[in-house]
């Protein structure tokens, strides 16, 4: 742990570091506009973050390696503080969208609302979930959340970029058997995106029209989205809580155990995503992390809990059930925000307005229901693993 942390550490300590200097020479210089050195100090600042907290695991594995008595780093005060932080994130997006239309300051500025509008959400859903309940010794709490990120983390990176690699060679490998004449333009389409000198949105959008508009390549990114993506996200983040196994983990330590993990991976995952949204939408981006943070919490708390049950009662068809409405959930979430993202698309595909127009239209409301039931379903969790028989 004090080798994963630590190299973990330093590498975010660097990163971020080298990437503030980066920005501010940009900055100078004048070598870059106002949203490139906006997109390096968030970078900047989710790197710094992370490195702030892999600092407790790194002291905690080497308070563990002299022999000393470890200290308690759980405080039954965080709800309250997180449930008061958490109630005034509206205020700081509105804030953020006012500084966001003033690129210079936007620059420096808004990665530290970034931070808070991702951040708080995540750490109070984790207080929610887990009040009432016997915390976790310190060492462990950190040490999942370290392991997710300097681990789980990259590994699902990986797995997701060759997933898609080997879906996109297969698909282009068919078509060149199948369909030459396609295969070429697919070729000369990409030449054009290579030669594009503008490469904002209505020109990329320009340029895949023709592909938008075919039934096939909707439905294959549904496939990926809503179900590739869920399988595999919801089976490695809990990744760190298999170090664990021989431990004989009650259900509460699995669940918690689990919501760490998912925090984890959702503060890494909503950061990176908002690193450099447009200024219109960047509210809207905002609000939809805090709904992709409580899925990851919660969905993650679910298979910990299934885990916890298989390994020390041999409930394995418990963890089955867990991974799979995990999975459902996860799935239902992607396919309704990658529908309502698809919105702005539909003036370029027929196949969208035609089959998807009225699920658009109330998928936010889909997005916001769901998102409240997690969050029932985490306290109610949490209020059945505090009766006598867990």
């Amino acid at each position: 742990m004090l080798f994963l942390s630590g190299s973990g550490a330093l590498t975010a300590f660097t990163s971020s570091a080298g990437l503030a200097a980066l920005g501010l020479i940009s900055f100078a210089g004048n070598t870059s506009d106002a949203e490139e050195v906006q997109v390096l100090f968030s970078l900047a600042t989710t790197f710094g973050l992370i490195f702030l907290l892999l600092i407790p695991s790194i002291i905690l594995a080497a308070i563990r390696l002299l022999g000393k008595p470890l200290p308690d780093l759980n405080y039954p005060w965080f709800l309250r503080v997180s449930g008061i932080a958490f109630c005034l994130v509206p205020v700081f997006i509105l804030v953020g969208f006012l500084i966001m239309r003033t690129p210079p300051a936007a620059a420096f500025i808004l990665p530290w609302f970034q931070l808070a509008v991702v951040a708080i959400p995540i750490w109070w859903v984790v207080e929610l979930g887990r009040q009432g309940l016997p915390p976790l010794p310190s060492e462990r709490g950190w040490g999942l959340f370290s392991l997710t990120v300097t681990l789980a983390m990259p590994a699902i990176i990986i797995i997701e970029m060759l997933l898609v690699a080997g879906i996109v060679a297969g698909i282009f490998v068919y078509i060149g058997i199948t369909y030459p004449d396609i295969s070429q333009q697919v070729l000369r389409t990409l030449e054009r995106l290579g030669n594009s000198s503008s490469m904002d949105r209505e020109t990329v959008l320009r340029i895949l029209r023709p592909y938008l508009s075919q039934p096939g390549v909707i439905y294959s990114l549904l496939a990926i989205t809503a179900g590739a993506v869920p399988l595999l996200e919801e089976f490695f983040k809990p990744l760190a809580l298999w170090f664990l196994a021989g431990k004989k983990l009650t259900p509460h330590e699995g669940f918690v155990g689990g919501m760490i993990c998912g925090a984890a991976f959702a503060l890494l995952e909503s950061l990176g995503a908002m690193g450099n949204p447009g200024t219109d939408s960047w509210p809207i981006v905002a609000v939809g992390r805090i709904g992709t943070g409580i899925l990851h919490i919660s969905a993650s708390g679910m298979v910990g809990w299934g885990l916890a049950q298989a390994w020390t009662e041999g409930r394995y068809l418990r963890l089955a059930a867990a991974y799979l409405l995990a999975v459902g959930f996860h799935a239902i979430w992607n396919m309704t925000a990658l529908v309502a993202g698809l919105k702005e698309l539909a003036q370029f595909s027929p196949v969208l307005i035609k089959q998807f127009e009225g699920f658009m239209l109330v998928s936010p409301g889909i997005l916001v229901f769901l998102a409240g039931s997690m969050v029932i379903w985490v306290v109610r969790t949490n209020q059945e693993l505090r009766t006598p028989q867990y």
